[in-house]
């Protein structure tokens, strides 16, 4: 195993130029796996996934291992230091999202309670991704009183969000 796995003490997983110079330092070619085990919390994550996930192969992974540990109350009695930071679930659901929107960032998400694996698709991937590029939500919508009742009303107009190619057929 240590011919093969080699770890990196004391990187800010938030520094971008530093992981790009690690992946190039290390390795010829694509990535099959980053298995991410930092901070768990979501920003310098978040970072680690926009800057690394176009440098992993097509049916390559992501992996973020204890992605909801802010969910395991054992985890954290009389350890307060993650307190104000936001935890990976939420990166998870983004991530989701972006599988959910679009076919050209996610193949496959697979959860666990202790990790989270997300599969790179076959298509082209520009470096330093921005996650939310990769997910769309349809527009708002509140709710307005109508005569002692409610109806929904559309905020904005609704965008079309599914292409259709020249034979009618449409695509995510």
């Amino acid at each position: 195993m240590r011919d093969s796995v080699k770890a990196y003490w004391g990187v800010d997983e938030a520094d971008k130029t530093r992981l790009r110079e690690i992946v190039s330092a290390e390795f010829d070619g694509p990535l099959r796996l980053v298995s991410d085990r930092a901070s768990h919390t979501y920003r310098p994550t978040l970072s680690t996934v926009q800057t690394l996930f176009s440098r992993i192969r097509p049916g390559g992974y992501y992996m973020s291992e204890d992605w909801a540990c802010e969910h395991w109350p054992a985890r954290y009695v009389g350890d307060d230091s993650r307190a104000n930071h936001e935890g990976l679930s939420a990166l998870a659901s983004e991530m989701i999202q972006a599988a959910a929107t679009s076919d050209s960032l996610i193949k496959c998400v697979t959860l666990d309670e202790g990790f989270a694996a997300f599969e790179r698709t076959d298509k082209p991937v520009s470096d330093d991704i921005l996650l939310r590029d990769f997910i769309v939500r349809r527009p708002s919508i509140h709710r307005q009183p109508n005569n002692g009742g409610y109806h929904w009303k559309d905020r904005r107009s609704v965008r079309r969000l599914v292409a259709r190619d020249s034979t009618g057929a449409s695509s995510r």
